[in-house]
Order: C-alpha cells, then structure tokens, then sequence
C-alpha cells in the first residue's frame, strides 16, 4: 500500500480532536491498596503501578535485614475563598535532602533524581491519585474528611538471588501518598508511658527501617498494658495521691488514653517518643535532646526551635532527664504527621523483666500531670505560628510550594488519561511519564537571615 498524505492527516487531525476532548474524571482510590504509587526500579525504570498488585520477593533483602531508608512527609489541603482546595507540598526539599543524606552515609545507591524531579514524581502521584479533587477521604471505608496527606518515599534493597549479604544488587525507590486523619486528636487528652528498657539503637539520627521494629514491640506492649491495668486493678497514685472510688475511674480513662511510648538512653536521658521527637520549656528555654543522645533531628522539632527563638526564647539542644520532663512547663511532641503535641499526663510503673527484652508490669501505678498554666500559654503561641506555617503564612519563612504551580491544565489532563489507561491494563502498571516542570523558588527560604538548626548536616540553605 502506498503512502497516502491524505489519510495520515486525517488520523492527525483525530487525535488532536481526541487529546483536547474532556479528560477522564480523577480516579479516586477507596482502600489502601487501591491506591497508584510512584517507582523506580533497580534498574532505573520508572513506573506508575496499583500498590494492591505489587509484591516484594521472599528473596528481597529488604524483608530480611530491613535495609530501607525512608522519610515521612507531609501535603496539606488547603481551602481557598472560592471553596476550591490546593495541596500544599510541606518542606519537601527539606525531607528529600535528609533521604539523601542517609542514602549516602549507609552507601544506598539509590534512584539519581534530582529534588526537582522528586517533587514532580510526588506532585504527579497527587493527581494520579485524584488528591485535588475534594473532599479527601481517608481510605478502608472511613469516610472522615482528611485535610492532610502523609507522604513516605523509601529506598530499599531490590531482588536478590539468595539472602545473603554477599549480593551487591541495586536499590529501588518507592512514593506512596494517602491522606491521614488527625494523628493524635486532641494532644492535651493524650497520656505517655515510660519504660524500663534504655533505647539504644546503631543510627538514631537516621531514618531507617530497623530503627522502629522496637517502637512498635512497645506500642503493643502499651495495649497489654493497658488491658492489664483495667483487669487487674493495680493501686494508682495521682500526682502523689492514691485514688478510690470515681477518682480511680478517671485514673484508667487517663491510662486508656496511653498513645505515645517514652524512651529513655542508657544514660537515663529523654531522647524520643515512639513515633515523634521530644522537648521541654522550662522558664525561657526551649530544650531538645542532642543527636548524639540518641534522636532523629527531627523537622517539625526544628520549625518549633526557630519560633521559639522568635518569640525571644532561648533554643537549646540539652539532655534532661524524666524528673526534668516532668517538671516542666510545658513537654511537647512533633512530628510531621503529629504537628505539635502537648501531652497530658505520664505513667509510669514498676516493671518486672522476665528475660532479655522481657517485662511485665507491676502495680503501683504513677500519674504524673504534666505542664503549668504558664507553659501551656506558651505551648499554644507556639503551635499557633507552628499552624500559621502549615497554613503557608508565616513570617518566619516560606516553608511549601502548590502542587498546581508545577502543572499546567494540559499536563493534569495528561495525567488523568494516563491512570485511565494504566487502570484499563491486564498489569496495572505503566512506564511513568512525569508531566509539568518544577517551578523556581518552590523550595524552603527563612526570611531574615534565620538558620535552622542541623541545616549543614542536610545541606539545607
């Protein structure tokens, strides 16, 4: 057959016609593993895949010696005057460059993309996953309106022929975003338990997978313990009290109200929360554990230093121990997921230890009540500017970017024909084609000369 100019511009003309009709509607996942998660392969594919159909191979490393370095971010949905929303990408250089960093110290050669082209793989999976289209839900049948997105790009150790360390294979990296409803709540309501067990850890200031394994034995522990205290009606002491009658019922509402685990180093000194860094005002100051006391230099920690700082307070990494966290004004919890967070009270008990990493409790049980009139004064000034920065409107610096100002209307809609195309697929998975272009200027900048702390050790400006 011979070539006919006729008929190929016909079929041209077609498709322009059919790539400017109306794009598909954005997809929107109602489980966990229905959700579209970015990645790239060991061997530097790109792909965009259904999470749900996605497998790590029993010969994986990562399953055997928990080789994953990974972060945990955060965007934020926020609500303009017209009632439209725009996702807010929280200080992603800041997370991406501490991902780096730890790539580099444990020697993970992971994917070679630039902060721009993880912040675009990112802003991509939000339309991918139909995150801008309002109102976000959060997944598994929990129909709760959630106004943040929790974000965990991880680096692993990808398919090995045996499990031995002797393998030099190449790692993978993983993007996953779903939205997150209110991490704690309300903090004041929250209690914390001390534990008799030192945390001791090879890296604490890194964050890697066989860093939480412990966190999450003694997370569990805490749901024993709280069961146990509720059938075997140990004595309680409130502030120094013994309680009796409607007293010990409002004793077990506090301990049912356990949500965090305190760790303590080997040499006594308050080093995190299970899930979130750790810090105390006393007077003026602001105290937070020292890396090497055993903490991960946490981001959120470090915006409460710099608005600390500008409220005329003194920032301080210091170790203290319980009786100081205690005695404090005000102790306090960040996290990205967790915001800021001023715990209510503290339990403690006695602890029986049956073997190596073994304890039982053991009655009586302490309630401490934590914070001052004073210091949770000067906890709310502090979660408020903390907000005023979530929110994009701090003086203290320019601290996000718009997933929009990366994307034109073309791109979106590229990006929605794309997940109807992969989601039409035998194999839910497409070559990942990644649209738009990373504006100047979407990275954090602290007005007035400020610095945060630990900012060299991340290459932070």
């Amino acid at each position: 057959m011979g070539f006919d100019a006729k008929a190929e511009a016909d079929i041209l003309e077609a498709g322009k016609h059919e790539k400017s009709a109306e794009s598909p509607p954005p997809y929107s996942p109602q489980a966990f593993n229905q959700m579209v998660v970015f990645s790239v392969s060991p061997s530097g594919e790109q792909a965009f895949s259904v999470l749900g159909e996605t497998a790590v191979r029993i010969t994986s490393k990562t399953l055997h010696y928990g080789a994953v370095n990974f972060e945990g971010a955060k965007v934020v949905a926020h609500e303009m005057e017209d009632g439209r929303h725009r996702l807010y990408l929280l200080h992603y250089d800041w997370n991406i460059a501490r991902l780096q960093r730890g790539m580099q110290t444990w020697g993970f050669p992971g994917p070679s993309l630039t902060q721009d082209e993880h912040a675009l793989a990112l802003v991509n999976l939000l339309y991918a996953n139909g995150w801008d289209a309002l109102p976000i839900l959060t997944l598994d049948g929990n129909f709760s309106p959630a106004k943040e997105m929790y974000v965990r790009p991880f680096i692993y150790f990808g398919e090995s022929s045996n499990i031995t360390l002797r393998n030099r294979h190449a790692f993978g990296f993983s993007l996953i975003v779903s939205p997150q409803p209110p991490y704690h709540g309300n903090g004041s309501k929250m209690a914390l338990l001390s534990i008799p067990e030192p945390r001791s850890l090879p890296a604490p200031w890194e964050k890697r997978g066989d860093n939480y394994p412990n966190s999450m034995l003694w997370v569990k522990r805490m749901e024993d313990f709280v069961r146990w205290a509720q059938s075997a009606f140990p004595e309680i002491y409130v502030d120094g009290w013994k309680t009796f009658g409607r007293g010990y019922d409002r004793a077990l509402e506090i301990i049912r109200s356990l949500k965090e685990i305190l760790f303590r180093n080997k040499e006594g000194a308050v080093v995190e929360g299970s899930a979130e860094n750790v810090g105390i005002i006393r007077g003026n100051r602001l105290l937070t554990p020292r890396i090497e006391d055993g903490c991960l230099p946490g981001f959120t920690m470090q915006k409460v230093e710099l608005i600390a700082q500008d409220m005329g307070m003194e920032a301080r990494r210091q170790a203290f121990d319980l009786e100081e966290f205690k005695r404090s004004d005000a102790p306090l919890l960040t996290g990205n997921a967790a915001g800021a967070v001023m715990p209510g009270w503290l339990v403690e008990a006695e602890w029986e230890a049956k073997g190596p990493g073994e304890y039982e409790p053991k009655g009586p049980v302490r309630i401490t009540t934590l914070g001052t009139e004073r210091g949770k004064e000067i906890f709310q000034k502090i979660k408020q500017e903390q907000e005023k920065i979530i929110a994009g409107k701090s003086h203290l610096g320019k601290f996000g970017a718009y997933a929009d100002e990366f994307l034109s209307e073309q791109d979106i809609k590229n990006i929605r024909e794309m997940t109807a195309e992969m989601l039409k697929r035998a194999e839910r998975k497409i070559q990942a084609e990644l649209f738009g272009k990373a504006p100047e200027g979407w990275k954090t900048q602290l007005y007035g000369g400020r610095k945060i702390t630990y900012a060299e050790r991340f290459g932070i400006k």
